[in-house]
């Protein structure tokens, strides 16, 4: 978790129109919108009564022939390789992703699948084949479908550059959802297209006590809310001092050298850390997980809620602290907490059957949902393997 991408996370992943994480170091990667980042608010193009996926609730587009944006994957088939070699390390990540695979198992009855390439096919279409990483340090990365390539934006910030689709998993505990097999799926899920339901705009409103805090973003009229600006909980965020304190620092540089534009840009972004996704995605704060998308360019969103989407943080996500002690970050417009969640939702099988075209005849299996499957303690013994130092208190996805 940090789509986003992480999402994401990295959720990440440093430029906040290209991210949907908190920077290009947090997770699903949104679509482009780097090279066309104003206005900061734009108005919900594609909310309307007749878009191909109305229901659906929030993901990319069926845009599969335009490659200047996030696709979907040809012939409902994710094509991957396994990034780490160390023979230990590459059992783990087997397991985390067949964890990830087995919990979207309804989709492969509706002609989804998977095909392992070799490593000479790996880097020969680098840009459409999906690259597993694993880590133990908690970091939950991955790319909104198959992302575009943008060399520009590459080039000006190549530590971070995106070259092809990627998703980070880990088996740390404590973290998202708290449950590792769920973290991995919701990953899952952002690569074959799907966003956080939280950040759909439609269903924010602006508290009336918020009301002159700046706070701005799409509304839709006669929208019912689910989520309100005074339920975010901003300072709750582990990174929510470090994230204040590194602007406040590039403002004491940009006064030093006598850069007065620069330190007005900054001081405004500080003040708007906290309300806006675009200003958090741009410091690499963890809030631009959390906070409702500013325009849904190539997006298609809806009024539909899915409380029990596997795409929506649980209220503990990214807050101090580890697992049940976590901080709540945010919560329901009528104050209840948003619980952890161990599988995709129907409506989030239903979804992706819906972009992506043609649903079976028959009807969509229930994914099991039982820590004690098989599934989910299969890796544990290669775990075991390694030494365990991650951070057990990192956070979004």
């Amino acid at each position: 978790m940090h789509l986003s991408s992480t999402f994401i996370a990295g959720l990440l992943l440093a430029s906040a129109e290209g991210v949907l994480g908190g920077s290009r170091f947090w997770e699903a990667k949104a679509p482009n919108k780097r090279t066309n980042p104003s206005p900061d608010y734009a108005a919900i193009e594609t909310l309307n009564a007749t878009s191909r996926l109305v229901k659906r609730a929030i993901s990319i587009e069926n845009r599969a022939d335009d490659n200047s944006v996030s696709r979907i994957w040809p012939n409902k088939k994710i094509k991957y390789c396994f990034e780490d070699k160390d023979e230990n390390t590459n059992v783990i990540i087997r397991g985390l992703w067949k964890q990830a695979r087995d919990l979207w198992a309804p989709l492969i009855r509706h002609g989804f699948s998977y095909e392992e390439v070799s490593d000479s096919v790996c880097e020969s279409q680098r840009s459409t084949v999906l690259r597993i990483h694993y880590n133990d340090k908690g970091r939950l990365a991955s790319t909104l479908g198959i992302p575009n390539i943008d060399e520009a934006a590459n080039e000006a910030d190549p530590e971070n550059a995106i070259v092809g689709p990627y998703t980070h998993l880990s088996d740390t505990e404590g973290i998202g959802q708290d449950d590792i097999a769920a973290n991995v799926a919701h990953e899952l899920g952002h690569v074959w297209g799907l966003l956080h339901e939280h950040q759909n705009p439609y269903y924010w409103r602006v508290s009336p006590s918020d009301s002159a805090n700046g706070w701005s973003f799409p509304s839709v009229k006669g929208a019912t809310t689910r989520f309100q600006t005074s339920g975010f909980n901003c300072q709750s965020l582990k990174d929510h001092d470090t994230a204040h304190a590194s602007v406040r620092t590039k403002i004491a540089t940009a006064i030093a050298d006598g850069n007065r534009p620069l330190q007005v840009q900054l001081e405004t972004d500080l003040s708007r850390l906290c309300i806006s996704q675009v200003v958090a995605g741009k410091h690499k704060f963890s809030a631009a997980e959390w906070l409702p998308l500013p325009n849904t360019v190539h997006l298609v969103a809806d009024d539909q809620f899915d409380p029990d989407s596997l795409m929506m943080y649980p209220s503990g996500a990214g807050g101090t602290g580890s697992g049940d002690g976590r901080a709540q970050v945010m919560v329901y417009e009528n104050n209840d907490p948003i619980p952890n969640r161990l599988a995709p939702s129907g409506m989030d099988v239903d979804r992706l059957i819906t972009l992506y075209g043609t649903p079976a005849s028959s009807t969509t299996g229930e994914p099991y949902t039982s820590k004690s499957s098989k599934v989910r303690s299969g890796f544990k013994k290669a775990r075991s393997m390694l030494f365990r130092a991650g951070d057990t208190k990192a956070g979004l996805c």
